[in-house]
């Protein structure tokens, strides 16, 4: 689920699109359990947004929001 601008709700658990994948397959061949949360988006770099891995806890900042999507209630 997100929200009417595409953007997941602030701390909801996300993981990386299919696309996102697809696209860098190569980097994210260690993607770690694809799921993160998403701690919201960086006010002065509209479009990007810092998420915190589940399992490491390592924090991503800068990463496009577009990359990411809610998971569903079914697949947590």
């Amino acid at each position: 689920m997100t929200t009417k601008n595409n953007k997941p709700r602030q701390y909801a658990l996300v993981k990386l699109t299919d696309e996102e994948i697809a696209a860098h397959e190569k980097s994210f061949s260690k993607v770690e359990n694809n799921r993160y949360i998403y701690m919201g988006e960086i006010p002065n770099m509209p479009g990007h947004c810092i998420v915190a891995g589940v399992v490491s806890g390592k924090t991503y900042t800068g990463m496009h929001i577009k990359s990411y999507e809610e998971v569903d209630a079914d697949d947590t």
